[in-house]
C-alpha cells in the first residue's frame, strides 16, 4: 500500500474528540496527508474542509469509490471521479522519494 493511502485511512491522534482509528503523525505526515486529502476531495461536499476537519476525517478505499468518515463517525460514499494517484501527479503529496 502506498504511503498516502496509509496516511489518509487514519485520523490524526490528539485532534478532536474521536480518536477511533487514529494514529500519531509527524508534522510532515500531517501536511502531506492534508494535501492528499484536499486533492482527493475536490468537487465533493468536503471540498472546503478546514485543517482540523481534515485531521478528524479518514478515507477508506472501496472498489467503486471511497468512504469519507467524519469526526462524528458518519460515513459518506463517494464514487470515483478522481483518484489519489491522479491527485498526486499535480502535487508533491505522496512523493515516494521522501518516504522509503
Amino acid at each position: 500500500m502506498d504511503h498516502c493511502h496509509e496516511l489518509i485511512k487514519w485520523r490524526v491522534e490528539g485532534v478532536g474528540v474521536n480518536n477511533y482509528n487514529a494514529r500519531k503523525a509527524s508534522r510532515d505526515e500531517v501536511l502531506e496527508r492534508r494535501a492528499a486529502m484536499r486533492k482527493l476531495l475536490i468537487g465533493t461536499q468536503f471540498n472546503n474542509s478546514s485543517n482540523e476537519q481534515l485531521d478528524c476525517m479518514r478515507i477508506e478505499y472501496t472498489p467503486y469509490g471511497y468512504i469519507v468518515e467524519d469526526s462524528n463517525g458518519n460515513e459518506t460514499v463517494i464514487r470515483y471521479k478522481r483518484t489519489l494517484d491522479d491527485a498526486a501527479t499535480s502535487t508533491r503529496a505522496c512523493n515516494s522519494t521522501t518516504h522509503q
